[in-house]
């Protein structure tokens, strides 16, 4: 069982899922095709053009503020765009939780080459399973916090549970999703210095307009202890108000 590789699908997944729901918002193909004219037709995003929402916001919030990190396509692409700049776990938002996944998962070096050099790597890579495992249930929690697992929300977890290695890994997603909401009670469970992570993995999974969901952010990061200034840099990150 390798709950490192559940629970960056479950982030990539839901990064994806909630990222497709941000460009319909902002107005699909039509509404990106805008705010490419507006911006010169300029491939570089900067990191407060971010909140404008749609595909151009969130590939210049994951990318850390430019399009062409991810250029090397695949799984491999997407963890170069999303993380690979620093490799660092601290480095904030989607990019530092899966920079940092891609960290415990052997490094920097993770986020270049095909897919199958990426699973490969998380399976020779050191063990976290706490942190991951936390991160899964931030996933879980977080994705329940509005009262309701909409259908976008299913498929991506559908998807997930069909890619699990093994049947202890769908277990422990279904485990995710069962469990009491209780962000005091996650909190516990983090290791010492990865709740910045564990953060940024339930922040995937949210809709910043739903309020419960905002609530729910909000206790997870007070029993978390993170202090403001970590929330708002995680949030900018993301392209997710805090």
């Amino acid at each position: 069982m390798s709950l490192k590789k559940t629970a960056m699908r479950m982030a990539l997944a839901f990064a994806a899922a909630k990222g497709y729901q941000a460009f319909r918002k902002g107005g699909g193909m039509a509404g990106l095709k805008d705010r490419l004219a507006g911006a010169g037709g300029s491939s570089t995003t900067t990191a407060g053009s971010s909140s404008s929402g749609g595909l151009g916001g969130l590939l210049g919030s994951l990318g850390g503020g430019t399009t062409g990190a991810g250029s090397s396509g695949g799984l491999g692409g997407i963890l170069s765009s999303l993380g690979g700049a620093t490799g660092t776990a601290r480095s904030g938002g989607m990019g530092g939780l899966l920079g940092g996944l891609a960290a415990m998962a052997g490094g920097s070096a993770m986020a270049q080459g095909s897919d199958a050099d990426v699973m490969r790597r998380a399976e020779q890579g050191p063990q976290d399973e706490a942190t991951a495992a936390a991160m899964i249930r931030a996933i879980g929690q977080a994705v329940r916090a509005d009262g309701e697992i909409d259908a976008g929300e299913r498929q991506a977890l559908d998807d997930i549970m069909g890619d699990a290695d093994t049947p202890e890994d769908q277990q422990a997603i279904r485990d995710a999703l069962s469990e009491p909401l209780n962000p005091e009670a996650l909190a516990r469970d983090v290791p010492r210095g990865h709740e910045a992570e564990v953060y940024a993995a339930a922040l995937t999974a949210i809709d910043p307009d739903a309020s419960s969901e905002r609530a729910y952010l909000q206790r997870f990061a007070t029993a978390l202890a993170l202090d403001p200034q970590e929330i708002e840099r995680l949030h900018v990150a993301a392209g997710k108000q805090a």
